[in-house]
């Protein structure tokens, strides 16, 4: 049986593939990335006809959150859910998130409450697949390009909630945002909770940067929180609160993701930052004690004997010598620190060139420094 080329080509290929998805993290990275958006095509490709049994209905969201439960565990993250109790019950209102990368998709359909649709970009309606099922699961679409179009499309977004009993999920930082922050928030999310008049519930869903990174192009498994904070009333509120609302969901919204985040970030990475910025208590006291008898040695011997007789006789008229520093009660400084006799003579030291001093007689005038008796 002969082999052609092209079978050639194909064995050498599946057989470095596992070797180049282990050892090229870019690869790994496009190769997970390729094969989510894939199965998402897949199971949308599933909910179809599912959905399709009922046209377009909010109910629909139920059939598309059920099929979406396992794809968290094909890549490892483990979602953590708090503060779901914050969720008001049986009443419209809307829920704003931050908004990181697709995988946001996963974080949505683990807290995603019930009878609650998205508001999604226009485009998205034309993506295939994923298209007829947004638009089969009741997802409300607007085209932000068109102001008014948008505008049209809040207000009878406002009438459904009320009428239909109907929740809504806003992304109000616009688009996808990889820096690991919030971007400013857009104010058509708390238009709409203010015309009507229903609670604001911000949701934060944590960092991905300690397990995914578009930039570095990195995704391992890890660990994802969604916390739900308390929702916030906008009875009474008009368009002049709207700016205020917004700041102040969106401080909220800001402290706790940037509180996930801490709570998040591996420890190594904090220790290893601590480490590039100064020399810790350890290394200060694991200094070489070579380098420290040989300082002592060196100040010992490259001392002038002139500047020493200056210096004692000098201290002899201004203040108490060193010698009398010796006699104080050691008591007195018991936190001193041994590493400084690196950084002047040590008190038996002074006391040596002390005694090596000859004493001044009383009767003659001092002798000045470097000279010779008058």
């Amino acid at each position: 049986m002969e082999v052609t080329v092209g079978t050639a080509a194909l064995a050498l290929a599946l057989l470095l593939l596992p070797l180049l998805y282990e050892r090229c993290g870019s690869f790994r990275f496009f190769c997970k990335m390729g094969f989510y958006n894939g199965w998402i095509l897949l199971l949308a490709l599933l909910a179809i006809p599912l959905c399709a049994l009922r046209g377009r209905d909010v109910e629909n969201m139920k059939i598309i959150r059920g099929l979406m439960q396992h794809v968290k565990r094909l890549y490892g993250i483990r979602m953590e859910v708090r503060g779901a109790q914050h969720f008001p019950p049986r009443q419209p209102y809307v829920v704003v998130s931050n908004h990181q990368s697709s995988l946001d998709l996963l974080g949505m359909m683990e807290v995603l409450p019930d009878r609650c649709v998205p508001i999604a970009k226009r485009e998205l309606l034309y993506m295939g697949a994923v298209g007829v099922v947004c638009w089969l699961g009741g997802i409300i679409f607007i085209d932000r390009k068109r102001t008014h179009d948008a505008i049209s499309v809040m207000a009878e977004a406002a009438h459904t909630m009320l009428s239909q009993d109907v929740r809504v999920w806003v992304f109000p930082e616009g688009t996808r945002n990889h820096s690991g922050s919030m971007l400013p928030f857009k104010r058509g999310a708390f238009h709409l909770a203010v015309q009507a008049q229903v609670p604001v519930v911000p949701i934060v869903i944590s960092s991905y940067q300690h397990f995914y990174s578009k930039r570095e192009r990195r995704f391992t498994a890890g660990h994802c929180v969604i916390q739900v904070l308390p929702p916030l009333p906008t009875r009474g509120l008009g368009p002049a609160d709207v700016p205020a609302l917004t700041e102040r969901v969106r401080a909220a919204m800001l402290d706790a993701f940037e509180g996930l985040s801490a709570e998040l970030r591996p420890p190594a990475a904090s220790d290893h930052r601590s480490d590039q910025h100064g020399p810790t208590a350890t290394s200060d006291h694991q200094s070489d004690p070579r380098s420290d008898h040989q300082s002592d040695r060196r100040s010992d011997h490259q001392s002038d004997p002139r500047s020493d007789r200056g210096s004692d006789h000098q201290s002899d008229q201004h203040g108490p010598t060193a010698a009398s520093d010796h006699q104080s009660d050691p008591r007195s400084d018991p936190w001193s620190d041994p590493r400084s006799d690196q950084h002047g003579p040590t008190a038996a030291q002074s006391e040596r060139r002390c005694r090596a001093v000859p004493q001044s007689d009383p009767q003659r005038p001092p002798v000045p420094h470097g000279g010779t008796p008058q």
